[in-house]
């Protein structure tokens, strides 16, 4: 999906920010030498990658995109259009394609291949994780105007009973994989999985390290049905 780009870095200096120099790049860009300018882009923050590729026409973005490490690309794609960053996948080989994919979150990643000729959707499906594939093909059998639409599919959940120490343990022990995650509250569940209520991250951080986290969760969230509209949603 379309998000805005990152506001700089305070304090940092736009010619050495990120180790990004914009006389590589530009040399990069003069000598049309993709590998080199992937390798810039790969140390490159989003902002500085989404103003280097739009300075690129349709046939060196593509070239670059397929330099980049596949985590890279997918951090450029999530600058642009989803419609923009179908269009280039598509001119991708489909391991590649679906390797970029699999870095995008799963809102995006249904959101880009919805964009995409049904062929070349499937055939990325195809090539992807069985079961990411599965949780694309869930997430795009929803309308966009419900829910379902917009949901993600990565969240945190802990059980109620384990303390603040715990779930800080936890995050600390699964950062790689967590740090990707845009989450602000945690789910807290019963032993049998349902929801009970919700935790803020301020909290956790904030409060002592023996104390329960089902004491400190919010209760009774707010539960909607997965193919509730949208128009609804925003009247709550």
């Amino acid at each position: 999906s379309e998000k805005p780009a990152p506001a700089e870095r305070q304090g940092s200096d736009p010619e050495t920010a990120e180790g990004v120099t914009p006389e590589r790049e530009r040399a990069a860009r003069r000598a049309h030498d993709a590998a080199a300018l992937g390798e810039v882009l790969d140390s490159a923050s989003p902002a500085e990658m989404g103003r280097t590729m739009a300075q690129l026409s349709p046939e060196e973005r593509v070239e670059v995109l397929d330099r980049l490490t596949a985590a890279a690309a997918a951090d450029l794609l999530d600058d642009l259009h989803d419609q923009e960053s179908a269009d280039l996948l598509e001119e991708l080989d489909t391991d590649r394609a679906a390797a970029i994919v699999e870095e995008l979150d799963s809102d995006d990643q249904a959101d880009v291949l919805a964009e995409m000729e049904d062929e070349d959707a499937e055939a990325i499906l195809d090539a992807m994780e069985e079961d990411d594939a599965q949780q694309v093909r869930e997430l795009m059998a929803y309308p966009e105007d419900t829910a379902g639409g917009v949901m993600i599919k990565e969240f945190i959940s802990y059980p109620a009973h384990l303390t603040v120490e715990e779930v800080l343990n936890d995050l600390r022990l699964n950062a790689p994989d967590y740090a990707h995650y845009d989450v602000q509250y945690f789910y807290v569940v019963d032993n049998a999985g349902v929801l009970w209520g919700v935790l803020r991250l301020r909290d956790v951080v904030l409060s002592p390290e023996n104390r329960p986290i089902g004491q400190i969760m919010i209760r009774g969230p707010t539960v909607v049905r997965d193919d509730a509209a949208i128009h609804a949603l925003q009247q709550m």
